[in-house]
């Protein structure tokens, strides 16, 4: 907070004015019908999209991880070594129909999830104005 005794001196000059004849009446009665409505719970975007985000990260790691484990030999690292070859040479020639597969799979829970956001979001939301 600035404590500066100028401005302190220059908001105690101003003149008060009166206030309007029945203001505090009507900011009562504002203040008395907020408090009516019931605040409705409502998933947003956002909620919805990061968990299908990481679930559909986490499970694509797991499924080529695993698939990578499975298909090399006990000696990978050895062998990529002496080749000079990456990671992707050694899965084979089924590393694009895996990453598609697990894409198209990323996709249709994606849309899947805008579905259901846009069928829960369909409820009229209650806001409140002040």
């Amino acid at each position: 907070m600035i404590d500066d005794p100028r401005i302190d001196t220059a908001i105690e000059s101003y003149d008060v004015a009166a206030l309007p004849k029945g203001f505090t009446k009507r900011t009562m009665l504002r203040v008395a019908d907020v408090g009516t409505e019931q605040p409705a719970f409502r998933l947003h975007f956002i909620d919805m999209a990061i968990p299908v985000f990481v679930m559909s990260f986490l499970a694509t790691i797991m499924l080529v991880g695993g698939y990578m484990l499975n298909s090399a030999n006990p000696f990978w690292l050895q062998d990529l070594q002496a080749a000079g070859a990456t990671l992707f040479a050694e899965v084979g020639g089924y590393f694009p129909i895996v990453a598609l597969g697990l894409g198209l799979i990323g996709m249709t829970v994606f849309l899947l999830a805008l579905l259901l956001i846009t069928l829960i979001s369909s409820r009229p939301q209650v806001r409140l104005q002040i």
